[in-house]
């Protein structure tokens, strides 16, 4: 398996940065453009910040339309609200292999499987990155990545982490990826909505004990919703993470921030907003009224922000 070619599609902050340490190792990568079409292959020079020292690293780029038939991993880092677009995609190029979900959020799996895709994983990112000039990247691993089964055998998982390993993303398998999604996603609700609310990078609930008792309501409202989607969370366990991630990764931006920033539509539908959508399907839709109307702020931020600038996307 080690010959077989990676397609790291959507190239961001996330993308970017593993196709490059894949192919600092030697790993057959190509990083897939799904927002442009008929880009021939060709290289580009990737700069990753790390510690203080900055890495170049050729990566060779192509985009999406021209992957008809080809066999390989697929593994989409883009933003999840254009999951359906590639999902789609993807199948009417008839490529074969397995794909893989290094995104933020609950059931960014759904277009996929709706596709017909037999093989789909999803992989829980401990790991920030920022923009910080075109093509050039701060990364800050906090502790090793995850990846688990969503459809599918899991006999291909080790050959599939094995191929995925690098020394910037260290991954290892698990049998518990619905649990360890919903842990990080409701920390990613902590960030991803008030970060961007009150202007502040990543460190602020380190820092703050008035910011973390905010995210405290946020987790207990969180834990209520997944419990009834059948995933027992300890509210300490889930803290303890936050505060992990809040250390490691302070004077970086949240993803949704940085979006907001570059006037990008953000994630936030499949974040806040999912569990929002599961709190009503479980009936507990007063549950999460903090959870609800944070997400819906970073919406009306983000319509204000695009109006502001004239974007009407």
């Amino acid at each position: 398996m080690d010959t077989t070619p990676v397609y790291v599609i959507g190239c961001g902050a996330i993308g970017f940065p593993l196709a490059a340490s894949l192919s600092q190792i030697g790993k057959n990568v190509i990083a897939v453009r799904s927002s442009v079409s008929r880009i021939g292959l060709h290289f580009e020079l990737i700069k990753i910040e790390q510690n203080g020292v900055e890495t170049e690293i050729a990566v060779a780029v192509t985009s999406l339309d021209l992957l008809q038939r080809q066999k390989g991993i697929f593994v989409i880092t883009a933003k999840t609200f254009v999951n359906t677009q590639i999902a789609i995609q993807l199948s009417q190029l008839n490529i074969s292999g397995p794909i893989v979900l290094m995104q933020n959020g609950l059931d960014v799996e759904a277009p996929f499987i709706d596709a017909g895709f037999e093989q789909v994983f999803r992989t829980v990112l401990y790991f920030t990155s920022e923009k910080k000039a075109e093509l050039t990247y701060s990364v800050k691993p906090v502790k090793p990545s995850v990846v688990g089964v969503v459809k599918g055998s899991s006999e291909l998982l080790p050959e599939l982490v094995n191929q995925l390993q690098n020394p910037l993303l260290v991954f290892q398998a698990t049998e518990q990826i619905k649990t360890i999604v919903w842990q990080k996603t409701i920390a990613n609700i902590v960030f991803n909505s008030i970060c961007p609310l009150l202007n502040q990078d990543n460190g602020v609930f380190f820092r703050n004990p008035e910011v973390m008792a905010l995210g405290d309501e946020l987790i207990a409202e969180c834990i209520q919703v997944a419990q009834a989607d059948g995933v027992e969370l300890e509210h300490q366990m889930v803290r303890e993470q936050i505060l992990a991630i809040s250390q490691a990764s302070s004077g970086l931006l949240i993803s949704t921030l940085q979006d907001l920033n570059a006037k990008r539509q953000t994630e936030i539908n499949d974040i806040n907003l999912a569990v929002a959508r599961k709190a009503d399907l479980y009936g507990l839709t007063g549950a999460v009224t903090r959870t609800r109307v944070l997400g819906e702020l970073i919406l009306l931020k983000q319509r204000l922000t695009s109006q502001l600038y004239g974007d009407k996307k």
